[in-house]
C-alpha cells in the first residue's frame, strides 16, 4: 500500500506541478517539451522511473511490463526528435497502459477498465483529450491497485 501511495503522490506532484506552471498540455508527454531545461528531469524521474520502477513492484509480471514500458516513455521523452524514440514513446505508453489495465481486470478489479474506456467515448469532444485522459488511466490504475490490496 506504501509504493501505491508514493506513487499516487508522486503522480500528483508532477501533474500539479505542470499545470500551475504551466497550464494544462495537449498530453502528458506532450510536458517535457514545456518544461525549462532546469525542470526537464521532473518528467523522466518523477513521472516515469518514479512511478514506473516502483510498479513493478506489484507483484504480478503484467505490471511489472507496465512499469518497465514506463520507463521507455521516460527514456524516449524526446519522441520528437527521431522516429525510432517516437516509436519507443509511444509503444511503451501503450503497453504500460494495457498490461495494467488487463493486470486489474486479472485482479478482479474492473471499475478503472470501465472509467477508462468512458473517458476515451466521452473526452474526444475536450480540446485537450490526450491529457485528461492519462491523467484518468493513472489515477484509476493506481487507486484500483490500492482496492486490490
Amino acid at each position: 500500500m506504501i509504493v501505491t501511495i508514493i506513487q499516487l503522490i508522486l503522480f500528483t506532484f508532477y501533474v500539479s506541478f505542470i499545470w500551475v506552471k504551466y497550464g494544462i498540455q495537449k498530453s502528458l508527454s506532450e510536458s517535457w517539451y514545456t518544461l525549462e531545461s532546469k525542470y526537464k528531469w521532473m518528467f523522466g524521474v518523477t513521472l516515469c522511473f518514479g512511478i514506473g520502477i516502483l510498479h513493478c513492484t506489484h507483484g504480478t509480471i503484467l505490471f511489472f511490463l507496465s512499469g518497465a514500458a514506463l520507463c521507455f516513455v521516460g527514456a524516449a521523452s524526446d519522441y520528437r526528435s527521431k522516429r525510432t524514440t517516437k516509436i519507443v514513446h509511444y509503444c511503451g505508453a501503450i503497453i504500460a497502459m494495457l498490461t495494467s489495465v488487463i493486470g486489474l481486470c486479472q485482479l478482479g478489479v474492473y471499475w478503472p477498465t470501465v472509467v477508462i474506456l468512458f473517458s476515451i467515448l466521452i473526452f474526444p469532444i475536450l480540446e485537450n483529450r490526450f491529457w485528461w485522459i492519462e491523467i484518468i488511466i493513472f489515477y484509476s490504475v493506481i487507486i484500483g491497485i490500492m482496492t486490490s490490496l
